[in-house]
């Protein structure tokens, strides 16, 4: 009798405290990281499911109105999401999407030495002008708050659905880079010094060279916006550092898996296949990969017959399959479909290629296939589906 095979994802969601799914846009991650969460919580163990995509796409899959889904976990029904199944003693699904926005204020509230300042970079008008475009410092907000919701031990298992790969690895890398653009003392050209004069003063104290460069080219008002607000942070310099190497420690850490999440084409393998170079080159290993919708084998040597038929025999093939119409005109949409399934076995035999290298460059054990499901189904019957082929 063969032992089962291992199962790395069935593992990490058993045993880990944090999961992350990510991957190529358009391939599933969403569904996969709600599939996965609601079979750790029938599994009887307390998981959030996390999104840092604004879609909404996770309150589709898990059948919410996407009012409910916001910056604060919101309780899942297990028996509305998996309408027969019983969940083990103590399992609990929750979900929610980080507005990093929200988040980066409640937490200059909590570093800052004083409401006051706090208050002054809230508001400051260069802040809110380009929050919206600093892409580095929601990633960061996003893992931030990851970290504060591990270390608080309310749930047992965090699965968190990242964006599209090239943010993913931008979210990924963004404790690192807040840590070093605090060390590297950028936010001191903003800062006042002792007034010296001359060359010396200058360069000891750039500020006031780098205002006049900020001012011409985007206003003065904005310039000094901006130098304010860059002051006013630098007096949470320390609490940011030491949170951003907490949170590269947990990123680190045993309990935190990596889930690479594809689809089973040649650009998106080649995708996961960078990802996954990525994540090595930022001491990070994959736990997994998932080639979601994979394509099933496709068998037509039916339509070859009858397209090889007579037309007498033609015919009469119709007449037996209870089939109307002009003999012609059903010749016609039968070469039709032939030419169809064709072009859908070329695809699914590329596809197949592109598969055989990726389990070729990363090995089949680390590798899960997941074939095209009906998604016109119950959401929940979807979810457990993929679910089952995950978890096998």
């Amino acid at each position: 009798m063969h032992a089962r095979p291992h199962n790395p994802i069935a593992d990490a969601l058993a045993t880990g405290r944090l999961m992350i799914c990510c991957g190529p846009g358009g391939v599933g991650k969403t569904t996969a990281a709600a599939a996965l969460g609601l079979h750790a919580a029938l599994s009887g163990r307390r998981v959030l499911v996390m999104t840092i995509d604004p879609a909404r796409r996770l309150a589709d899959a898990m059948g919410l109105s996407a009012a409910r889904l916001g910056s604060t976990p919101s309780p899942v029904a297990i028996d509305a999401v998996a309408p027969g199944a019983t969940p083990a003693p103590g399992g609990e699904l929750w979900a929610m999407m980080l507005d990093a926005r929200q988040t980066f204020e409640a937490l200059i509230t909590t570093l800052t030495p004083d409401s006051a300042t706090a208050e002054r970079i809230v508001q400051n008008r260069a802040y809110r002008a380009t929050t919206h475009a600093m892409t580095g410092l929601q990633h960061y907000m996003a893992v931030d708050r990851l970290c504060e919701l591990v270390e608080s031990d309310r749930y047992d298992l965090i699965v968190l659905d990242t964006p599209p790969t090239r943010s993913a690895l931008n979210f990924l890398a963004a404790p690192g880079l807040i840590t070093r653009f605090f060390d590297r003392g950028v936010l001191r050209w903003f800062t006042p010094a002792p007034a010296r004069r001359g060359l010396l003063g200058r360069l000891f104290n750039p500020g006031p060279l780098v205002h006049g460069l900020l001012s011409r080219a985007l206003g003065e008002q904005f310039a000094t916006d901006l130098g304010d607000f860059l002051a006013d942070i630098q007096s949470a310099a320390e609490p940011f550092k030491a949170r951003g190497q907490k949170v590269d420690r947990l990123l680190r850490a045993p309990e935190t898996s990596f889930l690479i999440i594809t689809g089973p084409d040649p650009q998106r393998v080649r995708e996961a296949l960078y990802l996954n170079d990525r994540l090595k080159e930022l001491e990070r290993a994959a736990t997994a990969f998932v080639v979601n919708r994979v394509s099933p084998d496709l068998h037509h040597e039916s339509l070859d017959t009858l397209a090889r038929l007579s037309p007498d025999e033609f015919e009469e093939a119709i007449e037996a399959l209870g089939l109307n119409g002009d003999a012609e005109t059903l010749r016609h949409l039968l070469k039709e479909l032939e030419r169809y399934c064709d072009e859908l076995t070329r695809s699914a035999d590329r596809d197949r290629r592109a598969v055989q290298q990726l389990i070729e460059a990363v090995g089949r054990h680390l590798t899960r296939l997941v074939p095209s499901l009906d998604d016109t189904a119950h959401p929940t019957q979807h979810l457990m589906g993929i679910a089952r082929h995950l978890t096998a």
